[in-house]
């Protein structure tokens, strides 16, 4: 039910339920008066009030209201989709650690990005769909009984009900299904926007590669449909055969027993393209409940990526007795870093090491230590700079980086390998401005290739 907490917290959708609600009534109003002037045209005629209730509950549901419900609907998609991304930015919002684990972040930015938003999408229209028909079942049948009789109006309910049992007895295997469905989607769609090197380059060898797990990939994604499918359909034809067989029974029965009474008989026969109606409605929400196992298990995967994530540790991967940090000309040991900046306002601390002893992940330790006060730039990002990134070549990109933390007020300004694949020229460019920066706060930094000159020359 969390899942579903974003769509419902928007007034748009309580909106789109009355609208609803008030189009079904005219809708069964329809059947109701069409049923009085059946019953009672052998004997009053053609009655001008009841003519012209008919006409403008017939009239409206498919005009104005229609339009007020599609209205609606849009408003309450776009506002539940807005819940949901300010739900998805707010709980992954400073979880830098994630930055490092490429299948966490990878995981929740495909489920938000790709499958997340048309699932919710698809909830808001089923959720209208669902209300649409369920109240026209209920006052249809209402109508129904108030026309002709009782027995016809239970029979449809019972039928009905047992119809739904059937689908729910087959819930839990299309809920399996259906995960495994949207899963292995989110794989193939996953690895077909990782595409794009291995078609443009035409590197063959790489592509053949590409090509074979794109393949084996689809292979799964498509036994995974045709299983849920399977699933599904078996238990809304069971549901259907039930459902039909029972009410067209019902009221062909009605008929015949009541054959000697023109009028009864009259409005059966009129009243059973309705009852037949409503039949392929109770048929609609059988569907409708096989797919919202589908849907649902959907849902909940959507909402994986706005549960807040669990931090991940990543002191195994820091290797402390083989890092240090230098200021200066002073060299300190890894595990003195935190007290560094605690003790320091200002100043330039260069973090040294081999490569794989943990260097990233420790300055991303450092950005989950001191949080909001801390700004952490990597080598490589898309981070929106006051610039357009698409016109800025690799250096230009990072003193645009470091010129718009100029301006910022944050107090620890951590780079992760800024000099990486710069010119000599755009290299000492970045070494000044960072002097620069690291007079008015702390900066920490790694180097991709560490000079001999230049580095940490601020008192």
């Amino acid at each position: 039910m969390g899942s579903l907490m974003p769509i419902f917290k928007n007034k748009w959708v309580k909106a789109l339920v009355l609208i609803i609600l008030l189009q079904q009534l005219l809708v069964a109003g329809g059947t109701y008066f069409l049923g009085e002037i059946t019953r009672q045209f052998p004997i009053e005629g053609l009655r001008l009030g009841i003519m012209l209730c008919l006409f403008i509950c017939i009239f409206l549901p498919g005009t104005v209201v229609h339009y007020w419900v599609v209205w609606c609907t849009t408003r309450a998609y776009k506002s539940a989709q807005l819940n949901y991304l300010n739900e998805y930015i707010r709980s992954n919002y400073n979880n830098p650690t994630h930055w490092r684990n490429e299948n966490s972040r990878q995981h929740r930015h495909d489920i938000m990005c790709r499958g997340g938003q048309e699932t919710i999408l698809s909830t808001v229209y089923f959720l209208s769909d669902l209300t649409a028909t369920g109240l026209n079942i209920l006052l249809n049948t209402i109508s129904i009984i108030l026309v002709t009789d009782v027995t016809l109006g239970v029979v449809i309910v019972v039928a009905g009900l047992l119809g739904l049992g059937i689908i729910h007895l087959a819930g839990d295997k299309i809920s399996e299904t259906s995960r495994n469905e949207m899963l292995t989607d989110n794989q193939l769609n996953a690895h077909l926007s990782r595409s794009w090197d291995n078609i443009v380059l035409g590197n063959h060898f790489f592509f053949d590669r590409w090509k074979n797990h794109f393949n084996s990939l689809f292979l799964k994604s498509e036994e995974a449909s045709l299983e849920t499918a399977k699933k599904r359909e078996w238990a809304v034809s069971l549901a259907g055969m039930v459902t039909n067989g029972l009410v067209l029974g019902c009221a062909l029965f009605l008929a015949w027993t009541n054959r000697e009474t023109p009028g009864f008989v009259l409005a059966i026969l009129v009243m059973l393209p309705r009852s037949l109606q409503i039949v392929m409605h109770i048929q609609i929400i059988q569907n409708y409940l096989a797919q919202w196992k589908k849907l649902e298990e959907r849902l909940v995967v959507t909402y994986e990526s706005v549960l807040e994530p669990k931090s991940i540790d990543l002191s195994h991967l820091i290797q402390e007795s083989d890092i240090s940090i230098k200021m200066d000309n002073t060299t300190y040991p890894c595990g003195e870093i935190e007290n560094l900046l605690d003790n320091h306002k200002k100043g330039r601390f260069t973090i040294t090491g081999d490569n794989g002893v943990g260097k990233s992940s420790l300055l991303l330790q450092l950005k989950n230590k001191f949080c909001f006060s801390a700004t952490y730039l990597p080598a490589h990002h898309q981070l929106m700079l006051q610039e357009a990134q698409l016109s800025l070549s690799t250096g230009e990109i990072a003193l645009a980086s470091l010129k718009d933390l100029q301006s910022s007020n944050c107090d620890i300004l951590l780079l992760d390998e800024w000099d990486a694949n710069l010119s000599t020229e755009n290299r000492a460019a970045m070494d000044q401005m960072i002097n620069q920066l690291s007079l008015e706060r702390i900066v920490v930094e790694i180097r991709h290739s560490i000079e001999k000159t230049g580095i940490g020359n601020v008192k």
